[in-house]
């Protein structure tokens, strides 16, 4: 029912968006904008092209008229062919067509509602808000900022303004999970673990939905905001011991996948205090694993004749973690821009059911849920570590058409850590190009499993040409 139900409102929704649009498309103000971005990403390494999707057309188009207002995002993404030769595959095409957004706004006295695909920004921060979980996230635009990398989801908004107040509140039907590189070996980041669908457990209840209040100040903003849904990100549920219709059993258990249902509740706030800027958001999330049984009788993927279940636990995980994240932003002499954050994620309290004494080998020792658990909410960064250190500095010459930027990601925690020195020169008010070296150094004495470690290959030399109109 659950994937029925999202499919059915999507319908819905398009329908009434579409309609919408063709009633409004005789009179009113038209709006059309966009821009075609060339990319180039090599490798520091070996010089190879580093292969990932980037989006080389984006088109946005708005028609208002009276109080309503219908916007479109679309944007055509890249990737470079697996095989030029056609060996692997005769399809000459590259390009992939995404719909970002495609919204119907009114604009009635009090406020503002919205209905459709669209991209919702919360929080006090600019960049890595623990608060901003309306969207998912495109990880393969990680290192991107601002609405770049992150999902439209079909949803409807309500903001209300009262004086120097403002209530805002989003409801979805539909379950937002992240768009993960699935056993790409060009994305910098290992996922641990890459579930096939048959153990993923589906979700009952996808809809989610929250509010938030916002109180203005002639010193700045304080904001409170709350919302629930599932994880966008899957987590370790449990485990099943498999046998065949001879009552043999599997040595290795099989690991069942789930989306953990978890509230957030945040505060935060702007603080204008002269020439400098601060910012501020502290988040804490309660998330818990509503299974109780993650018996899944279907065939094994390796072993197909393993179709019984002979043993099944269920982790039922419990937990409380908090993410802060502290931005400060000022100007140093000579025209310098400085900006700042220290971003931490604390794993509060945790508890799940232990694994029950059975007498089948490797079940017990096999599975310390603990070790597998990250957060399915939250700042994305969090995948990084758990205490890092961002900062951006950037200065304009030459009439402000050229913009030097140093950034760096440190991890606090260990000795990771991320450079980019990037230079940006604007040739007219339509077109600009940039040029960026990017240098990662991980720490020898951990494993491959530190994010650091991994990101070491994706050091690169990228040269961007980005044309608006």
């Amino acid at each position: 029912m659950g994937y029925q139900m999202r499919y059915i409102t999507s319908i819905i929704l398009i329908t009434f968006l579409v309609s919408r649009t063709y009633c409004l498309a005789s009179d009113g103000q038209h709006a059309f904008s966009g821009n075609l971005h060339y990319y180039s990403i090599n490798s520091l390494i070996d010089n190879e092209i580093i292969n990932l999707p980037y989006r080389l057309v984006e088109l946005e188009y708005t028609h208002q008229g009276g109080d309503f207002q219908v916007t479109g995002n679309l944007a055509l993404e890249h990737r470079l062919r697996e095989s030029t030769d056609y060996l692997v595959s005769t399809d000459p095409q590259d390009f992939t067509l995404d719909l970002r957004e495609l919204t119907l706004s009114w604009y009635p006295s009090f406020g503002e509602m919205r209905m459709g695909k669209q991209i919702s920004a919360w929080g006090a921060v600019d960049e890595n808000s623990p608060m901003d979980n309306v969207n998912a996230y495109d990880y393969y635009y990680l290192f991107f900022s601002g609405s770049d990398r992150k999902l439209g989801a079909f949803s409807s908004a309500v903001d209300i303004y009262l004086g120097d107040w403002l209530l805002g509140a989003t409801f979805s039907p539909v379950h937002n999970t992240n768009r993960l590189p699935i056993k790409d070996e060009e994305f910098p980041i290992d996922l641990p673990v890459v579930p096939v669908p048959y153990q993923v457990l589906e979700v009952d209840r996808p809809w989610e939905g929250g509010g938030f209040l916002r109180r203005t100040f002639n010193w700045g903003d304080l904001l409170v905001s709350y919302f629930s849904g599932r994880d966008r990100l899957y987590n370790l549920s449990g485990a099943n011991v498999q046998m065949n219709d001879f009552g043999i059993a599997l040595t290795r258990p099989d690991t069942v996948f789930s989306y953990r249902s978890t509230e957030m509740l945040g505060l935060g706030g702007i603080f204008l205090l002269g020439d400098v800027t601060l910012r501020a958001e502290g988040v804490r999330f309660f998330s818990r694993d509503e299974n109780d049984s993650t018996a899944i009788s279907r065939p094994h993927p390796t072993f197909t004749q393993y179709t019984d279940i002979l043993h099944t636990h269920a982790f039922q995980e419990r937990a409380i973690y908090y993410q802060y994240n502290l931005q400060l932003e000022f100007e140093l002499p000579g025209d310098i821009e400085v900006s700042t954050q220290i971003f931490r994620y604390i794993l509060e309290d945790y508890n799940a059911e232990p694994v029950p004494d059975v007498d089948i080998p490797n079940f017990e020792v096999s599975f310390k849920s603990k070790e597998y658990f990250y957060p399915g909410m939250g700042a994305p960064i969090a995948i990084m570590s758990d205490r890092l250190w961002l900062f951006d500095i950037s200065r304009k010459f030459a009439d402000e058409r050229l913009e030097l930027s140093l950034q760096s990601v440190l991890d606090l925690k260990d000795v990771g850590q991320l450079w980019e020195l990037s230079a940006e020169y604007e040739i007219n008010e339509s077109c600009s190009v940039t040029g960026a070296l990017l240098k990662v150094w991980g720490d020898t004495e951990r494993d491959d499993e530190y994010v650091f470690n991994q990101l070491e290959n994706f050091s690169h030399f990228r040269l961007e040409l980005q044309y608006y109109f």
